[in-house]
């Protein structure tokens, strides 16, 4: 049997969302905690990277991942 990955890329996605003036890009999710990476942008300028809860994205985010 194959294992799952736990941790999947979504780089190559390009999911992003709009929050408080901020642009959060979706880097990776890590399945074992379901939690994401995201890289975050004010103005098109990289400000820092962070770790979010899945449960605090946009539900059609969700959709298009789809973790299960």
């Amino acid at each position: 049997m194959a294992k799952n990955k736990k941790i999947t890329d979504l780089q190559n996605q390009n999911l992003t969302y709009f929050e408080n003036g901020f642009t959060y890009t979706l880097l990776n999710l890590k399945k074992d905690k379901m939690v994401l990476d995201v890289a975050v942008y004010e103005n098109g300028v990289f400000i820092k990277q962070e770790t979010k809860p899945f449960a605090q994205i946009p539900k059609n985010l969700k959709t298009k991942i789809n973790p299960l």
